[in-house]
């Protein structure tokens, strides 16, 4: 510990009495070697002759000055040292008192404070302890100090108030003592209840999350599906209809899981460099679309003093806190038009991006509850439009954690504009070529040629992985259990493994050693299919080995996209 520590621990949650014990410690300690340092000068000039009671009183105020120093060295021997060490001094301060042998002195004064210092560090037993032996030397005081002949009259009532005042401080320090103990052992009782019912929430979430993805999984597998086969038009409507659905079913499902993952500090932003301009035009294909089949114009715009150049930052958060915009805007917005917009900050590495709309906007009242969870602007909002009203308490949560502003302005009848202001320093980034000729079968003829296994115990998973996989000419195998993905890679070759993780007989992780342990599994990729998509749990399981981690529900476009993204480099290299 360094010195600075030792005069000042520094705060702990888990052991806030001993901290405050520490922290006391090193005030009496300095207060009272203040006070002997200044008691000794006095007596060198006036008790020349009295060397012994001289250089006993400035040892005992050294001792006070580096009590913290000796007894702050960490919890574990602290009351031992504390007695120690302060068991020395009181017996210095007694032998200066019966040395002088008066009532009225310093030493008397002191062993006051003495007791009070004992029972509120380390208990009301050892502070008994220390006010038994101060009372009894106040007493002892008093009797050589009679027996002089030179006691005042009031020696008696002196004395008296002396072993009285001894003996209300350690009342006073024990009780508040005991009090603060009770206090801080009913705060690590509710600390540890309240983490359990948060491991408790998490596991719940993480179980539900599985729970009513696989299902999901299924609805929209199947709607993907049916959508590339041929359908008449009502029957094309149809599964629009349950594909949107199923849309706004998983969004309200990873809007839960973001809030929650925000409130338990579980979600962590990742640094890396990305390319601004190419994450701002990903949101804009994601919405562009949309908003134009509903009548809506959509404009991009970039400053170009932005330039091409990377930005260190997280681009997925990024992503999701501009599409949580883009789509909030999208859905109060019936005609007219959204604009993002974006440029450089007055401050070094600084973006704005502002997100516009001539939607129906919100009054000043309206607008300091929208960024509340689970509010909207207003009652009816959710009958008109929907939503959970989480979207824009998600965004202002990420945007804290990125260390931005989100600011909000908006006209009734109007529209809409919330402004980002986000530290995204530049960065330069080294960019090798890419080949020149595309990986062959992945990009230029879908997945011709490739061999996928494909594991999941449930059949409605594989059937749609299967359903995605073989539109694009992929040959297709399928595995019910982690035990027969592993013999089946033991006797066919794969270019790449679909892998779910909660699966009978063998899960995913187990699985996966197995088929990294045999030779002719070492180097093919294998990409995670699963429900678990917590943060902690995604980086699990690349810890594990996994290339990549599929989120269900599996959507047509993430599964090539990840499919390509781990193939590519394997195929280029080759």
């Amino acid at each position: 510990m360094t010195l600075e520590r030792r005069y000042w621990p520094p705060a702990d949650p888990d052991d806030r009495l001993g901290v405050a014990a520490a922290r006391a410690l090193s005030v009496f300690a300095v207060l009272a070697c203040v006070l002997g340092a200044g008691l000794t000068v006095i007596n060198l000039r006036y008790l020349p002759g009295e060397w012994f009671v001289v250089v006993l009183g400035g040892l005992v105020a050294l001792a006070c000055g580096v009590a913290p120093l000796l007894i702050n060295t960490g919890r574990s021997g602290f009351a031992w040292r504390a007695r120690i060490l302060g068991g020395g001094v009181t017996l210095a301060i007694i032998a200066l008192a019966l040395i002088n042998g008066k009532v009225p002195q310093v030493s008397n004064v002191i062993l006051v404070p003495i007791v009070m210092t004992f029972t509120l560090i380390l208990g009301a037993r050892d502070g008994a302890v220390a006010a038994i032996a101060a009372a009894a030397t106040q007493g002892a005081t008093w009797i050589l100090y009679v027996q002089t002949g030179e006691a005042p009259h009031w020696t008696s009532q002196l004395a008296a108030g002396m072993i009285a005042s001894t003996g209300f401080a350690w009342v006073g320090a024990a009780v508040f003592r005991r009090e603060m103990s009770a206090a801080m052992a009913a705060l690590a009782e509710e600390k540890r209840r309240a983490e359990a019912a948060d491991r408790a929430k998490s596991a719940f979430l993480a179980n539900m999350s599985h729970e009513i993805r696989t299902p999901l999984n299924g609805v929209l597998g199947m709607a993907d599906i049916l959508s590339q086969s041929r359908l008449d038009e009502a029957q094309q409507r149809s599964v629009a209809l349950i594909r949107t659905s199923g849309d706004q079913l998983l969004a309200m499902l990873n809007d839960i899981l973001d809030l929650s993952k925000v409130e338990a500090g579980q979600m962590r932003l990742e640094r890396e460099a990305f390319c601004l301009r190419e994450a701002l035009e990903h949101v804009s294909a994601l919405h562009e679309s949309q908003l134009r089949a509903k009548g809506v114009g959509f404009e991009l715009v970039i400053d170009p003093a932005l330039g091409d150049s990377d930005r260190m930052g997280d681009r997925l958060r990024l992503v999701q806190v501009l599409g949580n915009l883009v789509s909030n805007a999208a859905k109060f917005t019936r005609e007219g038009q959204v604009t993002v917009s974006a440029a450089p900050g007055g401050a070094p590495g600084e973006v704005i991006i502002s997100v516009r709309d001539t939607g129906c906007g919100m009054t000043q009242d309206e607008l300091q509850r929208v960024f509340e969870p689970f509010a909207q602007a207003d009652v009816s909002t959710t009958r008109h439009y929907g939503g959970t009203g989480l979207g824009l308490s998600i965004v202002m949560r990420i945007v804290d954690l990125m260390d931005g502003s989100l600011n909000a302005e908006s006209t009734p009848n109007e529209g809409s504009c919330f402004t980002l202001h986000l530290p995204l320093p530049l960065v330069q980034v080294v960019r090798t070529a890419s080949p020149d000729v595309p990986a062959a079968g992945v990009d230029e003829a879908g997945l011709q040629g490739v061999r996928v296994l494909v594991a999941d115990d449930s059949e409605a998973n594989r059937l749609v992985a299967a359903g995605l996989l073989r539109p694009l000419q992929a040959s297709v195998r399928l595995a019910s259990n982690g035990s027969e993905a592993v013999a089946l890679a033991a006797e066919s070759g794969f270019d790449l493994i679909l892998m779910d993780i909660r699966m009978p007989e063998m899960d995913g992780l187990e699985a996966l050693m197995a088929i990294r342990a045999a030779p002719a599994g070492a180097e093919v990729p294998v990409i995670a299919m699963t429900a678990n998509v917590m943060d902690h749990q995604v980086r699990a399981y690349r810890a594990a080995g996994f290339d990549a981690v599929l989120a269900k529900p599996l959507r047509p476009d993430a599964l090539l996209d990840a499919v390509r993204r781990t193939l590519t480099p394997l195929r280029s290299a080759a």
